[in-house]
C-alpha cells in the first residue's frame, strides 16, 4: 500500500493506492486479474472519476528482477514513496528484496531507512508446488494478457509509464506539485530547496 493511507495521512475522500511486485515474466497477466477483481468489486479508480472515496488504484506494477527505480526517479520524492510503502501481503522476502534494490534512498532519508532495515520481517521464500505451477500457468498467459491490454490503451494513454519490467498508472503525476509546495515551505523559512538536496 502506497501513498497517504500508508502513513495514516488519508483523508475521507481519498482512494486506495496499491503497489505489486510480479513473479518473473507475469507482469501483465497479474495486473489483468487485479483489475478484474477490483473491477468486479466496484471498485476499481478510472482515469475519468471525479469522486474517488474508498476506490482501489491500481497504480504500479514492478517485475521481481526490475525492482530498482531508474535514475531519473531517484529524489527526495520517490525516497519518500518508497520507504513510506507498508506491506499488506507478501511472498518470501519481496519487501525487502525492493528495499534493498533502491538502497539510494537513504541518501535522501537515512533514518527513515534505518527504522525500516531495522524494522525487516523475515519470511521464508515459498516453495510449495501449487505456488511454483501456478506461476508457471501464469507465464503461459504472459503475452496474450499483454497484447490484450495494450490494444484496449492504445487510444487512451497518457501519462503511463510502460517498460519490460515496470507498470506505472497514476491518474495525477504529484511529484511536480509536492515539489512546488515544498519549495514554498521552505521558502518560508529561508531554507534553499536545491539541486543537491534534492535530486543528487
Amino acid at each position: 500500500m502506497t501513498g497517504g493511507l500508508a502513513v495514516n495521512n488519508a483523508g475521507l475522500h481519498d482512494d486506495i493506492d496499491l503497489f505489486f511486485i510480479t513473479s518473473h515474466s507475469t507482469l501483465w497477466i497479474s495486473r489483468l486479474l487485479a483489475t478484474i477483481v477490483v473491477e468486479l468489486l466496484g471498485k476499481r479508480r478510472k482515469p475519468e472519476d471525479r469522486v474517488v472515496t474508498d476506490k482501489i488504484c491500481l497504480n504500479m506494477f514492478m517485475s521481481e528482477d526490475a525492482l530498482r527505480l531508474p535514475g531519473g526517479d531517484q529524489d527526495l520524492f520517490a525516497a519518500h514513496e518508497v520507504l513510506q510503502m507498508e506491506p499488506l501481503w507478501g511472498r518470501g522476502d519481496s519487501h525487502w528484496q525492493f528495499l534493498r534494490a533502491n538502497v539510494w534512498v537513504k541518501t535522501f532519508l537515512p533514518v527513515a531507512w534505518d527504522i525500516k532495515r531495522s524494522a525487516r520481517n523475515n519470511h521464508p521464500k515459498n516453495t510449495y508446488l501449487w505456488t511454483q505451477l501456478s506461476v508457471v500457468v501464469l507465464r503461459f498467459f504472459e503475452l496474450p494478457a499483454k497484447g490484450v491490454q495494450l490494444w484496449y490503451m492504445r487510444r487512451r494513454r497518457k501519462n503511463e509509464i510502460i517498460t519490460r519490467g515496470v507498470l506505472r498508472f497514476h491518474p495525477h503525476d504529484a511529484r511536480a506539485w509536492i515539489r512546488n509546495k515544498f519549495t514554498v515551505r521552505l521558502a518560508k523559512y529561508n531554507m534553499p530547496l536545491d539541486n543537491i538536496f534534492y535530486d543528487r
